[in-house]
């Protein structure tokens, strides 16, 4: 399921790219090129590069959500292996120091 996810995240990253890199520096193009940007107001440069600016950051982010899904198996695969080790060595599990000093 993990892998289903991620590669929707790159796919959707890569469409985002795709179309950031066309709208942010060539925006009469693509609002041109575009057939549903009849129904909007008349073409306007500014609009179409913050769109295309804006884009290209919601492909960022998704990349970055791409990539932090890497390592999040081994971290939780770590913190697993720390509890098991301690409770076959019969050591009692670390406790939130907090929550030790309102209970004394």
């Amino acid at each position: 399921m993990r892998a289903l996810l991620r590669t929707g995240l790159v796919v959707l990253a890569a469409v985002e790219v795709v179309l950031g890199a066309w709208t942010a520096p060539f925006p009469a193009s693509s609002y041109a090129d575009v057939p549903t940007v009849d129904l909007t107001p008349p073409f306007s440069e500014h609009l179409m590069r913050d769109f295309g600016g804006a884009t290209l950051g919601l492909a960022l982010v998704l990349g970055a959500a791409a990539v932090a899904m890497l390592g999040r198996p081994a971290q939780r695969g770590a913190a697993t292996d720390a509890r098991q080790r301690a409770a076959s060595s019969g050591c009692p599990e670390p406790s939130n120091s907090v929550a030790a000093e309102a209970s004394s």
